[in-house]
């Protein structure tokens, strides 16, 4: 932590927010691997119809599973206001927007959840952001005066 530095508000809703969603990614993403193997058990058709999209909840499972990891981890160093955290979270959470995107464009499992990603995904940037969280993050030369 910067020790001139104070930690603003933002800070902390950024840290809760990231808490939150990585607890829901890990959950997410277990249940995905989960319902891939119950598929996999219970599944009929094909198999390479059903090999397929048993993979595809595996991928998305491992996939949501690691980013959830991955905003925990996040979440530790924003409240301890570690530069490498900042960074992070940018290529963190702006990769996110951007799929999420994609996949409402090609309405990719029927929309669903796809804009609460990216509104969520928008105020942790439009938060980290802010001149007074990056200034916290030492992102910002503080100016005198």
């Amino acid at each position: 932590m910067q020790s001139s530095a104070r930690k603003p508000g933002k800070v902390t809703l950024i840290v809760i927010l990231a808490i939150v969603g990585g607890i829901l990614g890990i959950l997410g993403g277990v249940g995905l691997i989960g319902f891939g193997v119950l598929a996999n058990a219970i599944g009929s058709g094909t198999t390479e119809n059903k090999d397929a999209f048993v993979a595809t909840f595996y991928q998305f499972g491992c996939l949501t599973f690691v980013l959830g990891i991955l905003s925990i981890v996040f979440s530790i160093g924003a409240i301890k206001l570690k530069t490498w955290a900042w960074t992070l979270g940018l290529c963190l959470y702006t990769p996110s927007i951007v799929l999420s995107v994609i996949l409402v464009i090609i309405n990719a499992f029927r929309i669903g959840y796809q804009p609460i990603v990216i509104l969520y995904c928008a105020i942790i940037l439009f938060l980290m952001l802010t001149p007074d969280v990056r200034l916290a993050f030492g992102k910002v030369k503080k100016t005198s005066g």
